[in-house]
């Protein structure tokens, strides 16, 4: 089974394409702050390796996040293990409700937030999901004409990221809508995380951990192509 990995922008993030589709939707992304994993079976198992802290799945690619602490030598291989499971045996990556799911709430925004979305959609994603990352609006501040974005994937904790969130995805949200004076980006508190991350720690340890199967891959790994996120 032939996995490739490609590095990108951000040390701690790197993109598994496995060769075969792995959902239909949108991209979705999990953390160690998800409380409910049951609808994404693959991130469950990734985020059970100790220093995982997200998993972005899209169509083609898994973009995998981890602690600062942890080198990716022994760690990629665990990786690669979880996701070739996946695909050898055709088990599914997200489930079918998560994907309806994420539709029907994208049914429930403003007019306002429906055409800040559709700005994003067409001129933003594409250009970070090359880096292995993707933005989700958060909301709109009408109030001060703000809309918050989170970071997910690669983007999130990326050296570059403010500079492609003020220059890059600011720039292209106001000249698009008249409305958009900032952008931002919203995040969960750092002891949040912490919090999340150290009580799925004592899980993992209680439960012994995860058995990895026994397969065999090859895989090969890219050098990043690109500066930005």
């Amino acid at each position: 089974m032939f996995i490739q990995t490609e590095a990108t922008p951000n040390p701690h993030a790197l993109k598994f394409f496995p060769g075969v589709a792995l959902s239909d939707s949108s991209p979705t992304r999990w953390s160690v702050q998800s409380e409910d994993l049951s609808a994404a079976p693959l991130a469950k198992e990734l985020l059970a390796l100790g220093p995982v802290t997200e998993v972005l799945i899209t169509r083609d690619y898994v973009s995998v996040r981890k602690d600062v602490e942890c080198d990716w030598a022994s760690l990629k291989i665990l990786v690669l293990l979880v996701i070739a499971d996946f695909v050898e045996f055709g088990r599914p990556a997200v489930m079918l409700e998560t994907e309806q799911g994420a539709r029907s709430q994208n049914e429930q925004l403003s007019q306002v937030e429906q055409h800040i979305l559709e700005v994003l959609d067409a001129y933003v994603r594409p250009a970070v999901a090359r880096d292995g990352g993707d933005v989700r609006l958060h909301d709109y501040l009408a109030s001060s004409k703000t809309v918050r974005l989170e970071l997910l994937g690669a983007c999130g904790g990326c050296p570059s990221a403010r500079v492609t969130l003020k220059q890059g995805i600011e720039r292209i949200l106001r000249e698009r809508l008249a409305f958009v004076h900032h952008v931002e980006e919203f995040k969960s508190s750092e002891d949040d995380a912490s919090k999340a991350r150290k009580q799925r720690l004592r899980k993992l340890a209680e439960g012994g951990g995860v058995s990895r199967p026994q397969t065999q891959f090859s895989f090969n790994t890219k050098p990043v192509a690109s500066k930005g996120t």
